[in-house]
This record gives structure tokens, C-alpha cells and sequence, in this order.
């Protein structure tokens, strides 16, 4: 049973609220959780107001995504902002948060999405396996941005042969490639779920080269890291550097627009594990 609401003298906006749970959660969320956070967030102030959050209902939170909806697709709405309030206002109702609100009105709220059409497999295809890790082997190489262009090079073969996911090769160090005993492996420090990983490389990576490139990179971040971080910027050097090498594929390859050029390695490699056995 929830104990008495907390009724902090004046009045509770939606900024104040989630000023409040930025600070509770400043080590414990990562920079692109306060981003993706931060735009739902922004678009439910901009309709609610100053009004007092303690007033929120249910329905207020039904029509804010309502109104969203006349710009964004559903499943958008309830995959990021429906998330987003819902953990900021669900929050609120925790001792943690001094019992600001006496409920969730954002709980279980969601709208209808409509029915998708598949219109192809989220793996890619052999062909277009063999013509982005073609691509990847020609990238050139640039003295100015080392870095950058080895990621071009490495990250779509590192991915195709680890399952790993892209930002996850852009948080690789030099140290992170070594040998154990007889065998080479890739550490993988920083993983979605917050547990490295470590995987025997590939012989088909060795056959390429990484070896070859490791020796000779310097130390530190193996592809990014070129340009110093801007001060407040709200994005990692691995998330940019992500960002940009699924621009770089789809200008070297042409994708159905619904694959990711990046995520899509993931999908390829389940797909085949599962087909394994």
C-alpha cells in the first residue's frame, strides 16, 4: 500500500520533475537516455504547460499522445515517448522520489498501432553481405581522421563475424584485442546490458588482417577518437561514429530503406546461429 503523497510547497511542473530524476539518475543512465528522454519530455511540456504534474490523469497523457500522433507514427509515440513519461511519472511514485505523485498516469497507457506489412527479412541477403564488407575493404584510409576510416574498414567485418552491435566496436581499445594461450579474442567493454564480452576472433578476421592493423594501431579507442569531444555534447564519440558509419554504408550500398545498415548484422548473425542449430 503506497504511503502519503510528499506535497512539495508550490507547484510541481513536468521540468522541475524530470530536472528532478536527471539528477537522481545522473550516474546510472547513460547520455543517450537523458537525449531520447529529454525529447518526449520536451513535447510533453510543450502540452502540458506549468501546469502542476499532480494533476495529470490518465486521459491527459492519452490526448498529449493524441496530439503527438498527428505527426508520429504510433509506434513511434508508444516506443519512445509513452516510454519516456512513463518512467519519469512511474519515478514520481517511489520512495526513492519522496512520493511526489500518488500514481502513474502514464501507466499502461498506449495506442493502437496499425498492423505492419513485412516486406522483407531484417537480415541481409548474401549479396548484400559481399557488397558492404567489399565496400568495407576498399575503405581508404585517411592520416587526417585514422580512426574514422579504420572503423569504416573494420567495424562491418568485426560485426559480421562477432554479432556484436556497432557502437559496441566503437568502445574497443588496442588492449581490448589480445592472446589468451593459443587463442586471439575481442573484448567487448561496453555492452547494451552493461557486461563485456569477450569472443575468439574469427579466422576469417585474422585471414583479413585485424591482426595486422592491431599491431600496428596506436593506443587508445581503435575507431574513434580523432576529435577531441565538444564540451555538452549529448552524444559519445561512439554513438556519432555509429551514426555516421550507417551513412557511409548506405552511400556505398544500395539497401532496401527498411534494413538497417548497422543492426541488420545482428539479425544476419542470429539468423545464421539459429539455422546452426
Amino acid at each position: 500500500t503506497p504511503g502519503p503523497v510528499a506535497s512539495p510547497r508550490g507547484v510541481l511542473t513536468m521540468a522541475k520533475l524530470f530536472a528532478k530524476w536527471k539528477e537522481e539518475h545522473a550516474t546510472s543512465r547513460s547520455p543517450s537516455t537523458f537525449r531520447r528522454y529529454g525529447f518526449s519530455i520536451e513535447a510533453l511540456i510543450g502540452f502540458w504547460g506549468e501546469r502542476d504534474v499532480r494533476l495529470m490523469t490518465p486521459d491527459d497523457v492519452l490526448a498529449f499522445a493524441r496530439e503527438r500522433q498527428k505527426t508520429i507514427p504510433a509506434a513511434t509515440i508508444n516506443k519512445n515517448d509513452l516510454v519516456a513519461v512513463s518512467s519519469v511519472l512511474g519515478w514520481a511514485t517511489t520512495p526513492l522520489a519522496g512520493r511526489l505523485l500518488a500514481s502513474n498516469p502514464a501507466y499502461k497507457i498506449r495506442l493502437p498501432e496499425d498492423k505492419k506489412t513485412v516486406t522483407r527479412e531484417k537480415r541481409f541477403r548474401d549479396g548484400e553481405i559481399a557488397a558492404i564488407l567489399l565496400a568495407a575493404r576498399q575503405a581508404r584510409f585517411n592520416a587526417k581522421m585514422p580512426r574514422a576510416s579504420a572503423s569504416r574498414r573494420w567495424a562491418p567485418w568485426i560485426c559480421a563475424y562477432t554479432g556484436c552491435r556497432i557502437q559496441e566496436t566503437c568502445w574497443v581499445t588496442k588492449d581490448d584485442i589480445y592472446r589468451d594461450g593459443d587463442v586471439w579474442l575481442i573484448n567487448f567493454p561496453k555492452t547494451k546490458i552493461d557486461i563485456a564480452r569477450r569472443v575468439p576472433l574469427h579466422p576469417a578476421l585474422i585471414d583479413e588482417g585485424l591482426l595486422d592493423f592491431h599491431a600496428k594501431a596506436p593506443s587508445g579507442y581503435l575507431f574513434c577518437g580523432d576529435v577531441p569531444q565538444k564540451p555538452g555534447a549529448t552524444r559519445t564519440q561512439q554513438e556519432q561514429r555509429a551514426s555516421e558509419l550507417s551513412e557511409w554504408i548506405r552511400e556505398q550500398v544500395s539497401l532496401d530503406p527498411s534494413l538497417s545498415p548497422n543492426h541488420g548484422w545482428r539479425h544476419t548473425f542470429i539468423t545464421r546461429a539459429e539455422d546452426a542449430g
